[in-house]
């Protein structure tokens, strides 16, 4: 019974995590094809995901748009994008 839970339970998170993922992708699509600064995130370019899963999870943790962005520091560069990007992208629930 657990090794069928175990093998049922895999399909079901590859599924729930599939949109994530493909937000997560048109996040780091669209920052790259709108030429978006991102200050020092340019040298370490693998981490550029994490840029928009924290806009979202501090929207999603309260935070509005202008919070969200006075609290994002000034060394990653267009916040005011990066945020907006990842509510198009990641997060559309947080539009208001």
């Amino acid at each position: 019974m657990k090794k069928l839970l175990a093998v049922l339970a895999i399909p079901a998170a590859v599924l729930l995590a599939s949109p994530a993922s493909a937000g997560v992708d048109e996040f780091v699509d669209e920052i790259n094809k709108q030429n978006v600064d991102i200050g020092m995130y340019n040298l370490q370019r693998y981490n550029l995901p994490l840029m928009g899963l924290e806009a979202c999870n501090r929207l999603h943790g309260g935070m509005t748009y202008e919070q969200a962005l006075a609290s994002y520091p000034a060394v990653f560069g267009d916040g005011a994008s990066v945020i907006r990007i990842a509510q198009h992208t990641i997060c559309p629930d947080t539009l208001r």
